[in-house]
C-alpha cells in the first residue's frame, strides 16, 4: 500500500509538472520615461536550457523528496554527471543542503577510491537572452533575479555591468556573454543561481581542493586529517561542529567523480 500510494503520488506530481502552462511574456526594456516593448518573446523561466533535461531534473527531485528510490537518482540516464555536462557553460557549483536552523546536513560515506557525498545541492548560473540584453543602452532598466537592475557599464570584452540601490545599500551583477560552439549564445550572470540537482554526488579522494590560499586533497578537506590546515579557508569538515560545510566550483572526471573542487 505504500508502495501504491507513493507511486501514485509520483505520477501526480510529473503531471503536473507536464501540464502547466509556460505562459511568455515580453521583455521590457526603461529608457528615460518611454517604456519599449521588445518583439523578443521569451518564459520567466529564462534559465531553461530545454524542456526534455528540465523536466527530468524536476522528476528527478520529486523521486528524492518522495524517498522511493534510496542512494539513487530516479531520473533513468538524466543523472548529476549528465546534467552537469548540459549545464557546463553556466559556471555549475554545489552547496551543502541544510536544516531549517542553518546546521549543513551533507554527509560523507567512504566508498574506496573516493566519498559519496549525500544531500547536497548543485546549480547553474541563470541565462538570459542574448538579443535582449544586446539591446539595452546604458541607463536602461532590466529585471535580474526579479528585481529592477540598470545597466551601468559594457565591457570591452562585451560584459554587461548593471546596478540596484536598496536601502543603504548599492548592489552589482554582470551578465557575462557565453557562445557555445553551434548553438546560440547568451547571457549568464554567475551571482544567480538555478537548482538543477539535489542528492547524492562522488569526490575522488585525491580530488586537488582550492581553498583560501590553500591547496589540499578532498581527504583532508573532508576528514578530520584535514583540521592541521584549517586556517585560511571557510568550509570542509568541522570538527568542533561535527558537519561538512561546501560551497564552491568544480569540474568532473571521466568517470562522473568530481575531480576539482575550489571554494567560492
Amino acid at each position: 500500500m505504500k508502495v501504491r500510494r507513493a507511486i501514485t503520488f509520483l505520477a501526480a506530481a510529473a503531471i503536473l509538472v507536464t501540464a502547466l502552462p509556460q505562459a511568455a511574456e515580453a521583455a521590457t526594456i526603461t529608457r528615460g520615461k518611454r517604456t519599449v516593448a521588445s518583439d523578443k518573446v521569451f518564459v520567466p523561466d529564462r534559465y531553461r536550457v530545454n524542456a526534455r533535461s528540465e523536466k527530468a531534473a524536476a522528476n528527478q527531485n520529486l523521486s528524492q523528496f518522495a524517498r522511493t528510490v534510496s542512494g539513487t537518482n530516479g531520473a533513468g540516464t538524466f543523472s548529476y554527471e549528465t546534467l552537469t555536462e548540459a549545464y557546463r557553460n553556466r559556471a555549475p557549483f554545489l552547496k551543502n543542503r541544510q536544516d531549517d536552523n542553518g546546521r549543513p546536513l551533507t554527509v560523507v560515506s567512504d566508498c574506496g577510491s573516493y566519498y559519496a557525498l549525500d544531500f547536497v545541492s548543485l546549480y547553474a548560473a541563470v541565462k538570459y537572452d542574448a538579443e535582449t540584453v544586446e539591446s539595452l543602452a546604458v541607463g536602461d532598466m532590466f529585471p535580474l533575479d526579479g528585481q529592477s537592475y540598470v545597466l551601468t557599464a559594457v565591457r570591452e570584452d562585451g560584459t554587461r555591468v548593471f546596478s540596484r540601490t536598496g536601502f543603504a545599500t548599492e548592489e552589482e551583477m554582470s551578465l557575462r556573454h557565453v557562445a557555445p560552439k553551434g548553438k546560440k549564445a547568451y547571457y549568464i550572470a554567475d551571482e544567480s543561481a538555478a537548482l538543477y540537482y539535489t542528492g547524492k554526488v562522488r569526490i575522488n579522494k585525491d580530488a586537488v581542493i582550492h581553498a583560501g590560499d590553500k591547496t589540499l586533497t578532498a581527504e583532508q578537506y573532508l576528514t578530520a586529517a584535514g583540521n592541521g590546515q584549517r586556517e585560511g579557508f571557510r568550509g570542509g569538515y568541522n570538527e568542533r561542529e561535527q558537519w561538512i560545510s561546501l560551497d564552491g566550483s568544480f569540474t568532473l572526471d571521466a568517470a562522473g567523480n568530481i575531480a576539482d573542487f575550489t571554494e567560492r
